[in-house]
């Protein structure tokens, strides 16, 4: 009867989506996500506090919900219609992260790592195929691996710092005010296609700082975020669109898995021979062929996981080292007593010990000013297998998710006095004969208390924590330590590092602009 009425069904239809509108109106912007915890405020009815969540201010969206927060730290918040619980305490942060390991990944964010590192990168795995990838990292990652890569990263460093000084010298004032974001990322870039895949790119020898591989991963990257972070717009949700866009992701994409696939296969023929290699594709070829004897139906790992969990190795460890470098040359550049501090360290080693980052305490100190200032990943996440009980006696279900502060949890004022300052002697003291050491927590120096590691969750916590942590905190003091030997930073006048998350990282807004010159 209802084709005899059509004005009729359609008032029936536009009836049912408006309750349907109002009830969802009503649920996401009046019940609370988190029974005990109080909810943050501009809920929207469709979207919950993603938008909010996800702001490029994420400084503003943290200063809201801690403000919305109870006594402890806590605060709910609605991701689309998912319950979520985002906490500012640590000891809340360390409960969670080290009684669970999986995240809940929505389906675009996974659909788009597939076309882009795989169906099987393990950043965005969970249960037993991320067990299976995590085992192969760990095994592959070990001080046996640190040892043969400390070299590498200062000899990386010190073809940037010698293609740096020959722009210097084709100067007549002797000073260049040059954006060192991009440069860290193509020192980076050098260091993981050696560390990797055995592969010397040289791409701080050329006067361009480029190459295709460099082009294309960093295109992907920023497409990779780009969509994940706009998933409601077309053009960025389906791939098969004759956009500028889609054209370039499947001629890069393409480039980078020819590349890729040519490693793999030599790296296997290499093995054949009986050439073990000290590279992390090597590695992970024998690791994944003794894993498949550990973990039942793991047979089915192919070539394309393979290079799937290289390029999320690379992925990883590209953007965040890159940010947390660049910050810390703005950090010594804008406190020189703190630089020459470092370089005084840095001149008591003899050239030949460069690498030696473990004698660079002071260095060290530094660098973890940076990482607790600065974390490349302000949030993080972890989603409940089963219900957990907080600080408070709050009773978190089963299902929910956990969104942690880590930014700042960094800042927090009773555990960092002073927060907001550049100290590097939180970490580090001098002994008698002016040497720096890594200070112990019944140090007294500095009018500060010694700083806990564990209380900056910049590479996270757990089980689930970042895997390459130790190389990266290597990486990071032996770069830093090459290019202070031979240049010396200033603040570009004018210039002030503003960050805010562009993708998911916490990047500078307009670059990272410094005067550098030749160090005297």
């Amino acid at each position: 009867m209802l084709h005899e009425n059509p004005h009729g069904a359609t008032a029936a239809l536009l009836l049912l989506v408006g309750s349907v509108m109002f009830l969802l109106y009503h649920y996401l912007t009046t019940k609370i996500p988190i029974t005990g915890a109080p909810m943050a405020p501009h809920s929207h009815f469709l979207w919950g506090h993603l938008f909010r969540f996800l702001h490029e201010d994420f400084h503003e969206t943290f200063r809201q919900f801690s403000r919305a927060a109870n006594q402890y730290g806590q605060v709910g918040i609605w991701i689309f219609d998912k319950p979520t619980l985002c906490v500012f305490d640590l000891e809340d942060a360390k409960t969670v992260l080290h009684k669970e390991k999986d995240r809940f990944v929505p389906y675009p964010v996974t659909r788009h790592f597939a076309y882009f590192t795989g169906k099987r990168d393990f950043l965005i795995l969970n249960g037993r195929d991320w067990k299976l990838q995590r085992t192969a990292v760990t095994s592959t990652i070990n001080e046996h691996f640190l040892d043969d890569t400390r070299r590498d990263c200062m000899q990386v460093t010190q073809i940037m710092s010698r293609t740096i000084l020959r722009k210097l010298d084709s100067t007549t004032s002797g000073v260049l005010s040059l954006d060192f974001e991009p440069l860290m990322k193509v020192i980076t870039l050098d260091i993981l296609c050696r560390t990797l895949f055995d592969v010397d790119m040289n791409c701080c020898g050329k006067e361009e700082l480029i190459s295709p591989v460099a082009s294309a991963f960093e295109f992907l990257c920023s497409e990779l975020f780009k969509r994940i972070r706009y998933f409601y717009l077309p053009q960025l949700i389906f791939y098969w669109l004759p956009t500028d866009a889609n054209r370039q992701h499947r001629q890069h994409r393409r480039f980078l898995e020819e590349f890729m696939m040519g490693i793999i296969n030599k790296k296997r023929q290499a093995l054949e021979r009986g050439d073990r290699g000290r590279d992390v594709m090597s590695k992970l070829l024998r690791a994944h062929g003794n894993v498949k004897t550990m973990l039942e139906g793991a047979e089915h790992y192919t070539d394309m996981d393979l290079m799937g969990v290289c390029l999320g190795l690379f992925q990883g460890g590209f953007d965040t080292t890159s940010i947390t470098l660049s910050a810390v040359l703005y950090l010594l550049a804008l406190h020189p007593e703190a630089q020459d501090t470092c370089v005084r360290e840095i001149q008591n080693l003899g050239d030949d010990d460069m690498s030696n980052h473990r004698a660079l305490a002071y260095c060290h100190g530094a660098f973890w000013e940076a990482l607790r200032l600065y974390a490349p990943l302000p949030f993080n996440n972890r989603t409940l297998s089963r219900s957990l009980v907080l600080k408070g006696g709050l009773v978190v279900p089963q299902g929910a998710d956990v969104q942690i502060a880590t930014q700042a949890i960094n800042l927090n004022e009773e555990r960092f006095p002073h927060p907001h300052e550049f100290r590097p002697e939180r970490w580090a003291v001098p002994t008698a004969n002016g040497a720096w050491r890594e200070r112990l927590p019944s140090d007294e120096y500095g009018g500060i208390p010694t700083g806990n590691y564990a209380h900056v969750l910049s590479f996270s916590a757990g089980g689930r924590n970042c895997v390459g942590h130790k190389f990266a905190q290597q990486e990071g003091v032996i770069v830093m330590a090459n290019l202070l030997k031979q240049l010396e930073f200033q603040v570009k006048p004018g210039y002030k590092m503003e960050t805010m998350c562009k993708t998911v990282l916490q990047k500078p807004v307009n670059g990272c602009w410094l005067n550098v010159s030749k160090r005297a």
